[in-house]
């Protein structure tokens, strides 16, 4: 995917919590590659200030702060299939893995997913200890002073990831904060939420011209990208829960540069 972006010239954004190291995202996709941060909050914020050092040696192009993930809510489909925490293959997992040869041959060429950027600090190769740590350290939403310091120390764009709120985006913009980027989460943390959609003509009023407006959440089309593009966003964004990361989309053809201008 980050390859693609790449040839394609739309950003795509890697979640610290992907299958790809900083580093590997950002020689996969080196002009187009902004890194989505969660908050890790112990010790001051210190594993969170490392990954800002490391998104700024590879030249990343913009830093995005996830500010809808205030607590992990129960999701009843991961629940279901045994992924709600950590990592124990059940008889029925493994019996569904047996039965489908091909998908099983390519996890075993390529590997086991991994929590690559976490798994540097966390010490460990073993998922579930990686998914331990994690749990300890990461966690709730970035306050605004947070979100100030966040954006004194990253020297290039910033976005702030899970607006839904015409004073908050505002509120964004009057501390600096370049990107204003419209999410609900996908519905995955709580499917109730009001829709994204719903919520951006009143905000792409309060921001104006001041910040560039991004979507996501419901982007399945081309359709539902010229829905956003037609409302006020500047470009909407689809997920891949398997790499771990977002990739811009916008119709028509040619190169297209979202980077954010201070």
């Amino acid at each position: 995917m980050a390859k693609a972006a790449q040839r394609a010239r739309v950003p795509y954004t890697l979640s610290v919590a992907g299958g790809l190291t900083i580093e590997e995202a950002a020689a996969a996709a080196p002009d187009v590659f902004w890194l989505q941060l969660y908050r890790f909050w112990q010790e001051d914020h210190k594993i969170g200030f490392d990954l800002v050092r490391r998104a700024q040696a590879v030249d990343a192009k913009v830093l995005a702060l996830t500010l809808d993930v205030p607590v992990r809510t129960t999701r009843s489909r991961e629940t279901y299939a045994g992924l709600a925490g950590e990592f124990h293959p059940s008889a029925r997992m493994i019996y569904e893995m047996m039965i489908r040869p091909r998908w099983l041959m390519a996890l075993l060429r390529n590997g086991y997913p991994r929590f690559a950027t976490i798994a540097h600090y966390a010490q460990s190769k073993n998922t579930n200890e990686i998914i331990r740590y994690a749990r300890q350290r990461m966690g709730g939403a970035f306050s605004w002073d947070e979100v100030a310091r966040y954006r004194d120390a990253w020297k290039g764009p910033m976005a702030v990831k899970g607006i839904m709120h015409p004073a908050d985006a505002e509120k964004a913009v009057s501390l600096g904060v370049e990107g204003i980027w419209i999410s609900n989460h996908g519905g995955r943390q709580i499917e109730a939420l009001i829709p994204s959609i719903d919520v951006l003509p009143a905000i792409a009023a309060a921001v104006g011209k001041k910040a560039t407006i991004v979507l996501d959440s419901g982007v399945r089309s081309g359709q539902d990208v010229m829905r956003a593009l037609a409302l006020g966003a500047d470009a909407a964004f689809a997920a891949n829960r398997f790499v771990g990361g977002w990739c811009a989309r916008r119709c028509g053809s040619g190169a297209v540069d979202l980077a954010l201008h201070r």
